[in-house]
């Protein structure tokens, strides 16, 4: 290192600055060169068998970084300037980095062919239970149609829905033939039938009902006749509705 010359007039801080700079930078350069370059020579010197060129190449790799890092405060600073080399390591990431996609790419596959395969399960599930409700439908609607409380059932609604037309039409014929008395008191034809068919049904044990003053004799004579109505057997002021079910 230089000696300062007592005799020379004082330098500015930026002389001196620049000055120190140049003399850490001659001092510290030399050896980092040097240690460099004997790496890299060391590199060079390496025989490696074809067998095994990965794994060298990896472990020369991984010293040369370390050598450098210790060195170096920052890696990126200095690079190897053989190309080769630089063509071998950037190979070597490569391969790996390809070895690395391919096994994930198979995992990938194996994951999408095990899904396919359990969307497959699902859609085979899908179409059994379809056919088996299908299938139960058609069950269902054949035993609908055999069994005899549905076809009573049927016959009954039709039934009643024939039974109130007819109502319906007897109270038009009843009106007609037999209209209501002006006078308000005697019963009319269908007040006699509904007080007949009201005691049948309310008292079965008794149905009779007694002849009194507000029943017209002429309504009661067309019932006997029509067979609609009975007189009781020993009692003949009292009649009853004739049962259609008995």
């Amino acid at each position: 290192m230089a000696e300062f010359d007592s005799e020379r007039p004082p330098e500015s801080k930026e002389v001196i600055m620049k000055r120190l700079k140049a003399i850490l930078e001659e001092e510290l350069e030399k050896p980092i060169e040097e240690r460099r370059h004997k790496l890299l020579q060391e590199f060079k010197n390496l025989t490696i068998e074809p067998t095994n060129k990965l794994h060298h190449l990896t472990q020369a790799k991984l010293r040369l970084k370390s050598d450098i890092e210790a060195e170096m405060k920052s890696p990126l600073l200095m690079l190897p300037d053989d190309p080769e080399l630089l063509t071998t390591l950037a190979m070597e990431d490569m391969t790996q980095q390809a070895g690395y996609n391919e096994q994930t790419l198979e995992v990938y596959k194996h994951k999408i062919a095990e899904l396919h395969k359990e969307k497959q399960k699902f859609e085979d599930m899908i179409t059994k239970a379809t056919s088996v409700s299908e299938e139960l439908d058609k069950v269902i609607k054949s035993k609908s149609e055999k069994d005899p409380s549905v076809v009573i059932n049927r016959r009954y609604e039709r039934t009643a829905v024939l039974f109130k037309t007819l109502r319906t039409e007897l109270h038009f014929v009843i009106a007609e033939l037999f209209p209501p008395e002006e006078d308000g008191h005697t019963l009319s034809m269908e007040d006699l039938l509904e007080r007949l068919i009201t005691q049948m049904l309310t008292d079965p044990n008794n149905p009779y009902v007694d002849i009194d003053e507000d029943m017209k004799i002429e309504h009661i004579n067309f019932l006997l006749r029509a067979k609609l109505v009975m007189r009781h057997p020993s009692d003949v002021s009292r009649i009853k509705f004739n049962d259609p079910r008995a």
